[in-house]
């Protein structure tokens, strides 16, 4: 259109000559080719690499592409998708395999099944020969999957393991535990070991003899800080007495050597911890923390808000301090009401929260939760330093009150609860926090739709898309494409950090 414009504006003689002269141009291309009149193809530009055109992304879908840019297709952002477990598979505990498949172990553990990426199906697999729940499972260095301990639906525990060979899909027994336990720890150790630790004794109760002559523990407030006592010195065998129900707190702790098959004992904890997480931290040591109260005995209150680490050169275990109290003075500078503090809580039930080691040696602990019935509950995260053993909060505590007497007030913080949240260490080291329960405005059904990226560099918090299927208590791993599966019931739900 402007070369048009041009054109007009020149006189008619010179009008004529240029486009004589542009006619001539244009015969001197057309005889420059061969004798048949076809054009030569022009000489490509190598100044230039060779890209192959794609469609163009734009915001006006009117605009007309420039055929001379180079395209540049749209990267997508962090993003959720989901799928469904088939129909015969039962939901339960993802383990990834050396192969990049992960193995889903039922929540019965009498069926799994097998998820292939390259595929993106789930075929099934054996499960285990009896059915457990609240066992412990992790990879091996040889790529196979131990499972250790759990109860049956009579309330026993046991006290056998099973290795499951992703060359087969079968599962092989490898040898008794030193003690039975349910809900123990698990983690792996630098050398391929595995150590087990904690949990709790559960037999069958018949209100008579309840305490294993043989079954013993440690904790300070029984054994002044040293040696042992058995249950027997505070659990009354005789049934007119009020006993303690389901199980026994444990302290002890044993390890795995997958070479020969064989459990070993290993030093005890400091406290009896049950259903307590477990890492392993960047220098190989093992760092155990919290532990669960529902139904176990034995379990002292320091146990709850503390940690202990194992060092596999030294067979030692080495207590953490205690996480801080809340901070209300900064609470009430961010509009915390004061008698928010007056309302007791951790009387019906605590929660340990999920432990993520981080690449720089740190761990953190997310979703830790104490709760009282009909009175309030605090839920906080924390990071732990490996080198000087002690906690610091990274993220305000989310609190909830009620008053049940006049003026008959409430108060629930803003934000996320990461109450059974699921929590996956990235690749780029960022931590992703997702679920959970009940989350303020972000609810769906009583569960949470809040995800959140924690970026250990710089302490921050960054918002994602939401969750596109509420659930609580999700089991996550990271899968070796650097996306994370979360399984929660029937519901598999893949994050997908993007670029």
């Amino acid at each position: 259109m402007r070369a048009a414009s041009r054109m007009r504006n020149v006189p008619t003689d010179r009008r004529v000559r240029l486009l004589a002269l542009i006619a001539a141009v244009a015969l001197a291309a057309v005889s420059c080719g061969d004798a048949t009149g076809t054009p030569s193809p022009a000489a490509p530009d190598t100044t230039r690499p060779i890209v192959t055109p794609t469609p163009a992304l734009t915001l006006n879908p009117t605009a007309i592409p420039n055929p001379t840019a180079t395209p540049r297709p749209t990267e997508p952002g962090p993003r959720w998708e989901t799928s469904k477990l088939p129909g015969s598979t039962r939901p339960g505990l993802p383990v990834l395999l050396a192969d990049g498949r992960v193995l889903l172990i039922s929540d019965n553990g009498v069926s799994a099944a097998v998820w292939d990426p390259a595929t993106g199906e789930w075929t099934a697999t054996s499960g285990l020969n009896k059915a457990r729940s609240r066992f412990a499972a992790i990879g091996l260095a040889d790529g196979r999957v131990l499972v250790a301990g759990g109860i049956n639906s009579i309330g026993e525990s046991f006290s056998s393991a099973y290795a499951w060979d992703p060359a087969t899909g079968d599962w092989t027994k490898v040898g008794i535990m030193t003690q039975a336990r349910t809900a123990p720890s698990i983690a792996a150790l630098p050398d391929g070991r595995v150590l087990v630790a904690g949990g709790y004794f559960a037999i069958e109760q018949d209100w008579g003899m309840v305490t294993p002559p043989d079954l013993a523990w440690t904790g300070p407030a029984r054994t002044g800080g040293a040696g042992t006592a058995t249950l027997a010195a505070f659990v009354p065998p005789i049934a007119d007495v009020e006993v303690p129900p389901y199980g026994h707190g444990l302290a002890t702790a044993e390890i795995f050597d997958p070479a020969t098959g064989e459990w070993s004992k290993a030093r005890p904890m400091r406290y009896v911890r049950a259903g307590a997480p477990a890492v392993t931290l960047a220098d190989g040591r093992v760092l155990v923390a919290g532990s669960t109260a529902d139904e176990i005995t034995g379990i002292d209150w320091e146990t709850y808000s503390s940690g202990e680490t194992y060092d596999p050169e030294t067979g030692r275990w080495s207590l953490a301090d205690e996480t801080h109290w809340i901070d209300w003075d900064e609470l009430r500078e961010l509009g915390v009401p004061a008698w928010v503090r007056d309302v007791e809580t951790g009387g019906d039930g605590l929660s340990p929260g999920t432990l993520v080691a981080l690449d720089d040696g740190d761990a953190v602990m997310i979703g830790r939760s104490e709760w009282a019935k009909h009175q309030g509950e605090e839920t906080r995260s924390f990071r732990f330093d490996a080198d000087g053993g002690t906690w610091r909060e990274i993220e305000t505590p989310w609190l909830a009150a009620w008053e049940n007497d006049e003026p008959y007030r409430t108060y629930t913080s803003p934000g996320p609860r990461w109450l059974g949240a699921s929590a996956v260490k990235l690749r780029d080291g960022r931590v992703l926090v997702a679920g959970g329960n009940n989350a303020g405005m972000e609810v769906e059904g009583g569960t949470s739709l809040a995800a959140r990226l924690y970026d250990p560099a710089t302490d921050a918090w960054t918002k994602l898309p939401k969750v596109p299927e509420p659930g609580a208590s999700g089991a996550g791993i990271l899968l070796a494409d650097g996306s994370v599966m979360i399984i929660v019931g029937r519901s598999v739900m893949r994050f997908i950090p993007g670029p």
